[in-house]
């Protein structure tokens, strides 16, 4: 179907409410898919409601382990049942009450799945998320915290947080501290730790959500006297976003040496900083280190972004320069270079090596020849293919051999190209060499007849 969905719709409206409802009273009968949508559009609120209603009870007296390869398809049972919600018809308080209940059957629901994939989760993460936020944006805001301080007394499985992710969105910051209040006092109640760290894991998502530094300090502080690296970033985070530069560095930079997943957003936050305050020198030294700790095409463009258009080529250059410094031979360097346009430092970096080129390295070897063909660099190409031939006749590897034929005649055809490689044997030699090495391997020999 090649119209547009804007241009599909207007042919659609054209033909006619008649013509449409005939088509889908007669697709309902042969597709149970289509016989739900149908019935979804003519429902009335309240049948949409009680059908809703039905479903959740089904889903909760379902007997029977559903195994992960139905989870799938027991994730789908669970949004259509939800999509009985997604009316403009239900009034929002409805909704609500209706989406909580759904939340509240998450043990029954989840503990019948194997829900190894994720599926059943991303349920209540997402489209019950998505779906909150637009009930809660229409009703009272309290009675969105009073039903949030009752849904969020427990979460055993961890699907109920997910809901104050997008709070923002639904409370003013008044009502934002005012829950922060209730669930402080909830807290207060508590005497075991996993409830204490329940609530403290809440307050500490809305001290976010309400950019307030002091508050997610001081909550961090009532777990461990001595903060982590993950804390300073995220303290450091919310200055970020409150344009409070200054502090959003001081808190990176006093961090212990972050590690993980986290090391990433303790550099990004740093970058901001110092590009921010002008710290040019220091920002482009920070730039240069992240670079090089995973150096990729992907990462210089990142790296020219954050310094400047205008310091391409000098960047390039000086990446060139570091790589040649390098003597340990990497194909993703190689084809760094080459993405570059330094084609011929590419080729120097490979012969100064050759000796190091790993033909196990299949997956990267035949793509970097490839290039220095296209460039007419032929020396680089020799010493790839090379490296490749020679180790799938090393480990005799006879289901590869199809894979060595070609590879002994692309340099078959190289050697007229470029007859002589400085530092690596000649096209002679090395052939002669593989003939007499491998002449017992008929089925190679074989191939490069055909």
């Amino acid at each position: 179907m090649k119209e547009s969905p804007k241009d599909l719709r207007a042919q659609l409206e054209a033909l006619g409410a008649s013509s449409l409802a005939e088509t889908l009273v007669e697709l309902a009968t042969v597709s149970k898919e289509v016989e739900t949508a149908v019935g979804r559009l003519i429902a009335s609120p309240k049948e949409r409601l009680s059908r809703f209603k039905r479903k959740l009870s089904g889903l909760k007296r379902r007997k029977g382990f559903i195994y992960r390869s139905e989870a799938l398809n027991y994730a789908r049972k669970l949004t259509e049942a939800l999509e009985e919600l997604n009316s403009s018809r239900i009034s929002a308080e409805d909704g609500l009450k209706a989406l909580l209940e759904f939340y509240k059957a998450d043990a029954a629901i989840i503990e019948a799945c194997d829900d190894s994939y994720g599926s059943v989760g991303e349920v209540f993460r997402f489209e019950g998320v998505s779906m909150f936020v637009r009930f809660a944006t229409q009703v009272d805001e309290k009675v969105v915290i009073k039903s949030l301080l009752s849904l969020l007394q427990v979460d055993d499985y961890g699907v109920r947080f997910p809901l104050l992710e997008r709070l923002r969105e639904c409370l003013s910051e008044a009502g934002l501290r005012t829950l922060v209040e209730e669930l402080t006092l909830e807290k207060g109640r508590r005497s075991e730790k996993h409830h204490i760290r329940h609530f403290s894991l809440m307050l500490c998502e809305l001290s976010t959500q309400l950019s307030d530094p002091i508050l997610y300090e001081s909550l961090i502080r009532e777990e461990r006297a001595e903060l982590l690296a993950v804390d300073h970033v995220n303290i450091a985070e919310i200055h970020l976003e409150l344009g409070n530069y200054e502090s959003a560095l001081d808190w990176v930079e006093r961090s212990p040496s972050p590690d993980g997943y986290r090391s990433h957003e303790w550099t990004k936050v740093r970058l901001r900083c110092l590009r921010e305050l002008g710290q040019n020198a220091e920002h482009q030294a920070q730039a240069w280190e992240v670079f090089s700790q995973h150096p990729s095409p992907d990462a210089f463009e990142t790296l020219v972004a954050e310094v400047g258009e205008e310091k391409r080529m000098l960047l390039a250059k000086k990446v060139a320069t570091t790589i040649q410094k390098d003597p340990k031979f990497s194909s993703s360097k190689a084809a760094l270079l080459l993405s570059l346009g330094l084609a011929d430092e590419a080729e120097q970096f490979v012969l100064a090596r050759a000796v190091q080129v790993d033909g196990m390295d299949y997956y990267s070897l035949p793509e970097l020849a490839q290039a220095f063909q296209n460039q007419e660099l032929y020396c680089g190409a020799i010493v790839c293919y090379r490296a490749l031939l020679e180790s799938i006749l090393q480990r005799a590897n006879s289901k590869a051999y199809r894979h060595a034929a070609k590879y002994y005649k692309a340099l078959e055809r190289l050697a007229v190209l470029a007859p002589e490689v400085d530092g690596i044997s000649t096209h002679p030699s090395f052939f002669a060499s593989i003939k007499e090495r491998h002449f017992r391997k008929s089925s190679f020999w074989e191939r490069l007849s055909e």
